[in-house]
């Protein structure tokens, strides 16, 4: 129990961090991407665009969760977690493509640009992520060898 709730703390706050960054980039994007069609930007965002944007972005950390939290999945190496990530995240954005194209409301463009950006982040991310940890992890590796090598020449002496 104690694993899951430090799971879902995690995944809860990596969600809020997607879903801040999401709104801020709307809102940005807004203002660019009404200078490409010729309206005006409000800086308001539509309450289905809200809470399209927050269940993306829980989604969004689930799937992190799922493939990199090695909780669901324990033993399999880093590209085929990215593999079924990256996988994951265009079905996502093939779901919300296709319930915007039933729902027409203004502005699906730019939602649909914002989520495209946020997927790029997180596979930029992860694969981020992955290179600092296994850089991180040789450096440990080579001081642990270090200690070892004078751990083993203190007990010769």
């Amino acid at each position: 129990m104690k694993k899951f709730i430090a799971l879902v703390t995690t995944l809860k706050a990596f969600a809020a961090m997607l879903f801040a960054g999401f709104i801020c980039l709307y809102i940005a994007g807004g203002v660019v991407y009404a200078t490409f069609v010729d309206a005006t930007f409000e800086y308001t965002i539509s309450f289905i665009h809200l809470v399209q944007s927050i269940g993306f972005s829980v989604v969004l950390s689930l799937l992190w969760g799922v493939c990199f939290g090695h909780m669901v999945i324990k033993k399999w190496k880093f590209i085929s977690r990215h593999l079924l990530f990256d996988l994951s995240l265009a079905l996502l954005l093939t779901v919300c493509f296709f319930f915007f194209s039933v729902i027409s409301t203004g502005w699906n463009t730019l939602w649909l640009i914002s989520a495209s950006v946020m997927v790029v982040f997180v596979i930029v991310l992860s694969v981020v992520s992955e290179w600092y940890f296994k850089k991180t992890g040789e450096q440990y590796t080579e001081l642990l060898k270090i200690y070892q090598a004078n751990m083993n020449e203190n007990k010769k002496d």
